[in-house]
C-alpha cells in the first residue's frame, strides 16, 4: 500500500492479489484532486468483503475504487 501526494494529486495505491508483487501489473489506485496547501484529514481505506479501496479528505468520500476479487497480494516475504 502507498499512499502519496504530488503535482496536485491524492493517490492511494495497494496490489491486488491477481498481480505479481515483482511487476508494474496488478496495482489499483484511487486518485482524487487536491490543490491547496490546507491541513487535511486523509483516510485511505480497504475493506476485503466489498473488494473496494476508498479515499477521503475531511470526512468526504471522494473515490471509491474496486479491487480485483477483493483480495490484495501478499508483497510481505
Amino acid at each position: 500500500m502507498k499512499l502519496s501526494h504530488y503535482d496536485g494529486v491524492l493517490n492511494f495505491q495497494v496490489k491486488a492479489s491477481n498481480g505479481n508483487c515483482y511487476t508494474a501489473s496488478g496495482w489499483v489506485y484511487a486518485q482524487t484532486a487536491l490543490v491547496d496547501e490546507d491541513l487535511h484529514h486523509i483516510v485511505a481505506t480497504y475493506d476485503r468483503t466489498e473488494g473496494e479501496i476508498s479515499l477521503s479528505i475531511d470526512g468526504e468520500v471522494r473515490v471509491i475504487q474496486p479491487v480485483n476479487g477483493g483480495d490484495l497480494a501478499d508483497c510481505d516475504h
